[in-house]
């Protein structure tokens, strides 16, 4: 499952997956939930609501993912984004795969940018995203099932 960014980078991902014929659902920011189309969604990463109905749909489709790929947390460069869209979008996927005991290993990744110095060559770094850091350290503590990787 990719939450996939504004910019392109999920759309890409999907399909280097799907060639391998992998399965990918694609899920993205929108104003309500929608099944868009047999494998894309729309949540409102505002609604907690949200979250859990799309995985009540996914396991009714028997579709519940093993790897999330979570790209939320990439903004324009010097555009923070928001802590609902990228930090409490994660707690709320995370509660919601717990509250529908979602028991199968899952494995988080949470791409950002902006967030480290990595070349040395960036002009503006976003400390706010440090947040997204800790999720990755807790969310494996509270739900065992879980793990999780940043990349910046």
């Amino acid at each position: 499952m990719i939450f996939a960014d504004s910019f392109g980078l999920g759309t890409r991902l999907a399909q280097q997956i799907e060639k391998e014929n992998h399965q990918v659902i694609i899920v993205k920011p929108g104003q309500t939930y929608a099944k868009t189309s047999e494998k894309e969604y729309t949540v409102n990463p505002e609604h907690e609501t949200a979250y859990h109905t799309l995985l009540q749909d996914l396991s009714r489709e028997d579709k519940i993912p093993h790897r999330v790929v979570f790209l939320w947390g990439i903004t324009k460069p010097g555009k923070p984004g928001g802590r609902e869209v990228d930090f409490y979008s994660i707690i709320r996927l995370v509660q919601a795969f717990g509250k529908e005991v979602v028991n199968n290993e899952i494995r988080l990744g949470i791409v950002t940018n902006n967030m480290h110095e990595v070349t040395g060559q960036e002009n503006i770094l976003i400390p706010q995203k440090a947040l997204i850091l800790g999720t990755v350290k807790v969310i494996p503590r509270e739900y065992t099932n879980i793990s999780c990787f940043s990349v910046d």
